[in-house]
């Protein structure tokens, strides 16, 4: 975390961008997550501190709001459409899988499904975390730490390396056909606002709340959290339910789709996401390797909470 914030700090910094009120109210509220952290080893105090990391998870990413016109204006195009199509042999994942399975008119059923799923990503870690915290205490830490770890290397990836999506790209010009039509669709904007509308809601008025103005960060597509977070929580799973695992396995399959078909991830976006979910997961182990007072540490915290 201070790796992380150092960064941050350095390329505000050298790029001449004032801290606003609302970056600073977030610093706020991390130094009193940190704070809590030290608090009484009560029951209830323990239980706050076990779940104060996706609290800093989820400030430690809005701060990037705080960088957001240098982080739009360096955004990568061109070099990752190149990449994706070195893999594919020229054409793009997103561009294969509408091709295929897009209907021409009418309602999409595959859109509206992936749909759902690209929602679920923020309350997945979540419901992961619960399920372990409630099934193996020793397990919910382990998987705590790996995405705390996962979620620090992605936010300082975005910064670094800032990537634009397949939809931005095709609107921007670089996906396009000879005709100069755009060979992909973002198909989530209509897909959500179908969702949405079915059940009584402003779709388009939803979508651009928690697409446009809550998101602080369009053009972090490298590596894809949503390809990364279901890879980790399977890793997670079935070391504690092997069916439960089978679950997992499925949904992040779905989920790899889901971000492929809806022209929100490249296939390069998804290999590097489930590189670094991989990374992390190794993470744990190797630390404890090189320091065993932190294993055994680790470790009495499990079992005594468990």
């Amino acid at each position: 975390m201070i790796a992380y914030l150092g960064l941050f700090a350095l390329l505000a910094l050298g790029n001449g961008i004032r801290l606003g009120p609302d970056v600073i109210a977030v610093g706020f509220a991390l130094g009193l997550v940190f704070a809590a952290r030290h608090w009484p080893r009560t029951r209830e105090w323990i239980s706050i501190r076990d779940w104060s990391p996706y609290v800093i998870i989820a400030l430690a990413y809005e701060l990037i709001r705080g960088l957001g016109p240098m982080v739009v204006a360096g955004a990568h195009i061109q070099d990752i459409v190149n990449v994706e199509r070195i893999l594919l042999g020229g054409r793009i994942a997103t561009e294969l899988l509408q091709n295929a399975l897009r209907p021409i008119i009418g309602l999409d059923p595959l859109a509206i499904g992936s749909t759902v799923l690209y929602v679920l990503h923020t309350p997945l870690p979540v419901v992961i975390g619960a399920y372990l915290w409630v099934r193996h205490r020793p397990a919910f830490y382990d998987f705590l730490a790996a995405l705390f770890v996962l979620s620090m290397a992605a936010f300082a990836t975005y910064l670094m390396f800032p990537a634009a999506p397949p939809w931005w790209a095709a609107a921007t010009g670089h996906l396009t056909s000879p005709l100069g039509f755009p060979i992909v669709e973002h198909l989530k904007p209509t897909a959500f606002d179908a969702l949405v509308t079915s059940v009584g809601f402003d779709g388009q008025a939803l979508f651009g709340l928690a697409f446009n103005d809550i998101s602080p960060d369009p053009v972090a597509a490298f590596p894809s959290l949503h390809a990364a977070y279901p890879l980790l929580a399977f890793l997670f799973v079935r070391r504690v339910n092997r069916r439960a695992g089978v679950v997992m396995f499925a949904y992040t399959a779905a989920a790899w789709f889901a971000i492929l078909y809806l022209g929100d991830h490249y296939l390069v976006d998804v290999i590097g996401g489930a590189a670094y979910a991989l990374a992390a997961y190794a993470f744990l182990p190797l630390w404890r390797q090189l320091d065993p007072m932190l294993s055994s540490r680790w470790s009495a915290s499990g079992s005594r909470v468990s």
